[in-house]
């Protein structure tokens, strides 16, 4: 859809706007001098998928290609949240991508470029897990489990996205939709066991 397109290049666009500096050159803090090259076994933080996310762009510290890798998932997670809440009009689809690419958090995560895809990978998974829970659907709904909990095998603190997200949009179901307190209700029983199997995934994965 051309909503989708406009988001995903508007991500893109602001991406490299706020992020260009940083993703031709290496600055160098305490993490990246210790790993500019590792294979990010991080079991003991909980983070059993990391290795596996950072796998793609291999296990050296690589600013531009990592960075570039990063900014394609942002592109998509700023494409899940217009699917989640069907934004249509030009000026939504493009601050969505923008403001997604070039938050702080953002800023704050890239200078840990040889993981910051990885963590990009993990924000992607958090975000479509958002939609698969509130889209009708088995499939979908095992798909946002297993999404889910790759993603707090990743990096556990992305599940607060997921749970804000549905929160948004059972919010805007009430207040702007058609939902009655039973329909909301049962969309929030929906998002509430699938976090729960998410979880319970990802500790038998740990």
């Amino acid at each position: 859809p051309r909503a989708w397109k406009l988001t995903f290049a508007s991500a893109l666009v602001f991406g490299l706007a706020a992020h260009f500096y940083k993703l031709v050159n290496w600055l160098p803090n305490w993490d990246s001098l210790v790993f500019r090259y590792d294979a990010q076994d991080m079991l003991s933080l909980g983070r059993c998928f990391l290795s596996a996310a950072c796998a793609l762009s291999s296990y050296y510290d690589l600013p531009f290609f990592n960075g570039m890798l990063a900014l394609l998932y942002l592109g998509c997670c700023a494409v899940c949240v217009t699917a989640l809440f069907r934004l249509q009009t030009p000026v939504a689809c493009v601050l969505t991508g923008g403001f997604i690419a070039a938050f702080p958090t953002i800023t704050s995560t890239l200078p840990y470029s040889y993981v910051a895809d990885g963590y990009a990978l993990a924000l992607l998974c958090a975000c479509g897990a958002a939609v698969c829970f509130a889209r009708p659907g088995h499939g979908r709904f095992v798909l946002g489990v297993a999404l889910l909990a790759f993603s707090l095998g990743v990096y556990q603190a992305y599940i607060t996205v997921t749970i804000l997200l549905l929160l948004v949009f059972l919010l805007d179901g009430l207040l702007f939709g058609d939902d009655c307190a039973r329909t909301s209700l049962q969309r929030a029983g929906r998002c509430l066991l699938g976090g729960v199997l998410s979880g319970v995934v990802y500790l038998l994965c740990l």
